[in-house]
């Protein structure tokens, strides 16, 4: 009899521990919403919440297990499916997790987005005029708009591309621009023009931290576990270094910035892009 006491201890201590390592049954992962209890309704019938918690996936890949499930016998409404897939990829997205990174042969490095001066170059033509290191540009209403005595200037010659000069702008008039240079051609020699301009401070990323694909811009987000998980996001002007996130992202996350397109391709090999 005690050992049959024992065993039930020993049960109930099991069930609590589960429900406190157990995301789902403690409801510290799933926001709340309607479909929080479609979950718990049509999921965890078949399967062990502590396993949907761990299995992610994109809205396309949610779907697909959700019709698996139909077919298999799961009795989910129609109109259901696609609100709950839409839910769990945004609870649950695709994931590579910090013990998965650990033994893995990517280096990776990461990289806040913050708020930075943004710094992207503007591209026009000159000409070489009578005066020895002077360029004269005209610019559009939109460039003028940003030029300032001081930027600097990058130049080459359009007959020889290979010949860069540096210089800075002398003379902003409107739309009429004179530029010093260090050393031109003869007068008359056309010129292109790449003027650097500070746009001032803008909610960004590096560069090298987007993945373009297609008409969506991703990246890779390491949440306070060391999951990474990928994030679409909806990008602005594209600077020398950073580039300005206009949605998607919040000032402190923690974007991968070496060694994203590495993840990337992990995730295609392993079907986790569109699973």
């Amino acid at each position: 009899m005690r050992g049959i006491i024992d065993r039930g201890r020993r049960a109930v201590l099991c069930a609590a521990l589960l429900a406190l390592a157990d995301p789902i049954a403690r409801g510290a992962e799933l926001p709340e919403a309607p479909e929080q209890a479609w979950v718990a309704q049509y999921c965890t019938k078949c399967h062990e919440s502590a396993w949907i918690a761990l299995a992610g996936g994109t809205e396309a890949g949610w779907t697909a297990r959700i019709r698996r499930m139909v077919r298999r016998g799961a009795i989910i409404p129609a109109e259901r499916v696609a609100p709950l897939a839409r839910y769990l990829a945004k609870a649950l997205p695709a994931r590579v997790r910090a013990d998965q990174l650990a033994n893995s042969p990517i280096s990776v490095t990461v990289s806040a987005a913050e708020s930075r001066p943004l710094q992207v170059w503007l591209r026009s033509s000159g000409r070489a005029g009578a005066i020895a290191g002077r360029l004269a540009a005209t610019v559009s209403e939109e460039q003028a708009a940003l030029l300032r005595v001081g930027q600097r200037v990058r130049a080459f010659q359009l007959r020889s591309r290979a010949s860069m000069y540096q210089g800075r702008v002398e003379a902003a008039n409107g739309r009429r621009l004179e530029v010093s240079l260090r050393s031109t051609g003869a007068p008359g020699e056309d010129y292109l023009l790449e003027i650097l301009v500070d746009l001032g401070p803008h909610l960004s990323v590096p560069n090298e931290a987007v993945i373009e694909e297609g008409d969506r811009q991703i990246v890779y987000l390491r949440e306070a576990s060391g999951d990474v998980v990928p994030r679409t996001i909806r990008t602005g002007r594209r600077g020398e270094l950073y580039v300005e996130v206009v949605e998607g992202l919040r000032a402190g996350d923690q974007v991968v910035t070496f060694g994203s397109f590495f993840i990337d391709a992990e995730f295609r090999m392993k079907g986790l892009a569109d699973m």
